[in-house]
């Protein structure tokens, strides 16, 4: 027998023309509200309340901080958060700044012809300064094909004058002696598939075509021993630390943190591995990062000290509002906008992952050629434009009131492989729950140890 019930619920008072628009949700036994801007404020959820119902006392420090904050309408400075919103997304739409030359792919390899077509694509853009990576590929590097590419952009720089910075993402397989002292001569950083910790590197090495442990460790020394010889400081040539994180590494960062240091890696980024058999779930991620930060703030602030670049830009910001550019997890450089791919015969994607969906039978992100297609071509592609609408986490469903929106970016390309929508679904989204855990982590960091903010 069907029966019908009615169930009432209390509309809570809120006095909102006392208010500016901003975004609220739970951490820990806080309620966070953050703005567009990304400041941010926390505060119980008894004195949310009070400030939702407009009973919040304004000769409170609590008061007195959201004003400032420009959670309030009363004393909203309105140029002044229009300036900290422009600071805030200035990266965003700076231009074609990264660019990643695929060396070789499971067809071939680059050839000189489409490895000059490249550099003369990239030279077509308006930026000041360009970044430059050479994605080794399932081939040994060419050292040929690494001469030609540092000398070609130098010529042309000597005339543009542009800002000019070039690294390799590498195995570190087939690296010999000669390789590496061309690297050093030529200033090519390399970003090193090196996972820190010998256990976790060799269990999950087959990922990345990586070497074991040992010939990898190997090989940093040796980059740094060549730059040493050549007097080159650390600040001016240092291997970077490219880490996946997978199922086992839980209660692993110390020994991660150590190995880089023993290999001489200062500054590293981590990558959850998000399928396959090496997966970690998106709550053991969090807990990782947790354990990370820890192990990182514990070591001080001598010349030694070993960096993780997102976390350190996101604490940064949570800390200070300084927005870096190094705030990878930053949806720009992904969308075709700010950052490109090219693939051995020269042709153009928005990232490494429409590149590979190319090369897998899927050629929805082909966005043209080097030989037919500028810069701004690609730049005022209808297929850029789609992805830079659908890299607006603020206006997508479900993120407009998520309270960490301000300090996430979504993957365009990334949310097609994975649903066949552009538009990332937050719910389905298991890049989102990761990157949602690292937010999360670096604040109850900041909340526990900081105090309020």
């Amino acid at each position: 027998m069907n029966s019908s019930h009615t169930l009432q619920l209390s509309q809570p008072p809120v006095q909102a023309e006392k208010l500016t628009w901003f975004r609220f949700g739970h951490l820990a036994n806080k309620v966070l509200l953050t703005t567009d801007t990304g400041a941010w404020h926390a505060m119980t959820p008894e004195d949310f309340t009070s400030l939702v119902d407009g009973t919040l006392p304004e000769d409170g420090q609590d008061y007195t901080d959201l004003v400032e904050k420009g959670f309030i309408r009363n004393g909203f400075d309105l140029e002044f958060h229009a300036l900290q919103f422009n600071r805030t997304t200035r990266f965003t739409f700076a231009g074609a700044t990264h660019h990643r030359i695929h060396l070789s792919s499971a067809n071939g390899a680059l050839s000189m012809e489409h490895a000059k077509g490249i550099v003369d694509h990239i030279f077509t853009g308006r930026v000041d300064y360009f970044s430059i990576a050479l994605i080794q590929g399932p081939h040994p590097v060419d050292p040929n094909i690494i001469s030609f590419l540092r000398e070609f952009a130098d010529e042309k720089n000597k005339y543009e004058g542009r800002g000019l910075y070039f690294d390799l993402h590498s195995s570190l397989g087939d690296m010999d002696d000669a390789l590496i002292d061309l690297l050093v001569e030529k200033r090519i950083q390399v970003r090193a598939l090196f996972d820190g910790d010998a256990d976790l590197h060799d269990a999950q090495r087959h990922l990345r075509n990586a070497p074991e442990y040992s010939e990898a460790i190997a090989r940093i020394q040796a980059l740094h021993a060549a730059a040493a010889k050549a007097e080159l400081p650390r600040d001016e040539y240092a291997v970077f630390g490219e880490v996946q994180i997978g199922a086992t590494a839980v209660g692993k960062a110390d020994s991660i943190v150590a190995g880089l240091a023993n290999a001489g890696i200062r500054q590293f980024r981590v990558t959850p591995i998000l399928e396959g058999d090496q997966a970690i779930a998106p709550a053991a991620y969090g807990q990782f990062i947790q354990e990370l930060i820890v192990c990182l703030e514990a070591q001080g602030d001598g010349d030694d000290t070993v960096q993780e670049v997102q976390l350190s830009a996101l604490l940064t910001r949570i800390r200070t509002g300084d927005v870096e550019d190094g705030v990878v997890m930053s949806t720009a450089p992904s969308t075709g906008y700010g950052s490109r791919s090219y693939s051995i015969d020269g042709h153009i994607f928005p990232s490494c992952s429409a590149l590979q969906l190319n090369a897998d039978g899927d050629p929805i992100f082909l966005l043209g050629h080097v030989s037919t297609e500028s810069s701004d071509d690609i730049s005022n592609h209808s297929t850029v434009r789609s992805l830079v609408m659908a890299s607006l986490a603020d206006c997508l469903p479900g993120y407009q009131q998520l309270w960490t929106t301000p300090y996430i970016g979504v993957d365009p390309v990334g949310a097609y492989v994975s649903t066949g929508d552009l538009f990332s679904k937050m719910p389905l989204s298991v890049s989102h729950q990761a990157t949602q855990a690292l937010v999360e982590a670096a604040f109850l960091q900041v909340l526990e140890n900081d105090g309020e903010e």
